[in-house]
C-alpha cells in the first residue's frame, strides 16, 4: 500500500524481477530484487507510506484512522510505526536537549497472561519543562541504571535534582548513577509517609491510655480520619477536629457535644 491520493487509498504493483546464482555452492540460490527508496523488505507498506503514518501518528492521529485512510489493517501500520519510530529516536540523541530535574516513576503497563501478571515501565520525565523523555520496562533499579548509563555522561552531568516517590530502587539507580544530583521526594509520598506516622502514634497512644484497640466512642479513633486530610482540602468539621476553628467562628452542629464525651 502506497500512500493515500485524493483521499483514496492506493494499491502499487511492483514487478520484482527474480535473480538467480549459477554457482553450485551457493546457499542462497535464488533472490529478488530489493529496493528500499520504494519499500524495506517483507513489508506492506512502501517506505513513502510508512514515513507519512509515523508523523500522522506522531502528531496525535489514530493508528486506526491512519489505517482506515490507507486502506490496510491496524497491525501493519503499528509495525511501521513502531520501526520507523525506533530509529528515529535512535538517530535523534539531542532531542531532548539538557536536563536539571529528572524524575523516575513507576506505572502499572498491563497485566499479562491467564494469572493477570502485573507488568510496569518506568516514565523519565524531564520535571522543568514537564516533558517525557523515555519509557523502559521494569521498575527495578537494575533497569533504571542501565538506562541512565546509556545516556551521554554530559547529559547525566548536567542533572541537578533527581526526583523520586521514597523508592529503594530508584534511590539505589540515582546513587549509583548520578551521585552528585540532590534526590528530591515527592510531596505526595512524603504527606503519605507523615499520615501513616501519626496514624501509628495515634494508635499506640490509643493502646497505653486505655489498653484496647480503638473503638466508636473513643476520640482517638474519631479523629482517625479527620487528622489526615490536609487543611485545604478539609471540611469545616473536620478543621475543627484537628484543632482548627471552623470559618464561622462556632463549632459545628453536635461537634462539641461530641468531643466532650
Amino acid at each position: 500500500m502506497d500512500q493515500a491520493c485524493f483521499g483514496r487509498a492506493v494499491l502499487l504493483v511492483w514487478w520484482k524481477r527474480r535473480w538467480r546464482c549459477p554457482a553450485s555452492g551457493c546457499g542462497v540460490g535464488s533472490f529478488t530484487e530489493q529496493d528500499p527508496r520504494v519499500a524495506p523488505p517483507r513489508t506492506r507498506l512502501t517506505s513513502r507510506a510508512a514515513r507519512w503514518a509515523t508523523q500522522q501518528v506522531g502528531r496525535g492521529r489514530t493508528v486506526s484512522g491512519v489505517a482506515e485512510e490507507l486502506g490496510c489493517d491496524w497491525h501493519t501500520v503499528a509495525k511501521e510505526v513502531n520501526r520507523w519510530g525506533e530509529a528515529l529516536l535512535e538517530a535523534d540523541r539531542n532531542r531532548v536537549g539538557k536536563v536539571e530535574a529528572l524524575g523516575l516513576d513507576e506505572t502499572l503497563f498491563l497485566r499479562q497472561g491467564p494469572w493477570r501478571r502485573r507488568m510496569w515501565i518506568t516514565a523519565a520525565v524531564d520535571i522543568r519543562n514537564r516533558r517525557l523523555i523515555d519509557v523502559f520496562p521494569g521498575k527495578e533499579a537494575k533497569g533504571a541504571v542501565r538506562w541512565l548509563l546509556e545516556q551521554p555522561a554530559g547529559w547525566r552531568e548536567n542533572i541537578r535534582w533527581a526526583t523520586l516517590d521514597l523508592s529503594g530502587a530508584y534511590r539505589a539507580a540515582y546513587n549509583q548513577a548520578l551521585p552528585n544530583a540532590v534526590q528530591i521526594a515527592d510531596p505526595f509520598h512524603v504527606v503519605r509517609l507523615a499520615n501513616l506516622c501519626l496514624d501509628r502514634v495515634r494508635r499506640r497512644v490509643q493502646e497505653e491510655t486505655l489498653g484496647h484497640r480503638g473503638r466508636k466512642g473513643d476520640n482517638l479513633y474519631r479523629i482517625r480520619k479527620p487528622a489526615h486530610p490536609r487543611p485545604r482540602t478539609a471540611r469545616p468539621p473536620q478543621r475543627t477536629k484537628t484543632g482548627r476553628p471552623p470559618p464561622s467562628g462556632r463549632p459545628p452542629r453536635g461537634g462539641t457535644r461530641r468531643m466532650a464525651r
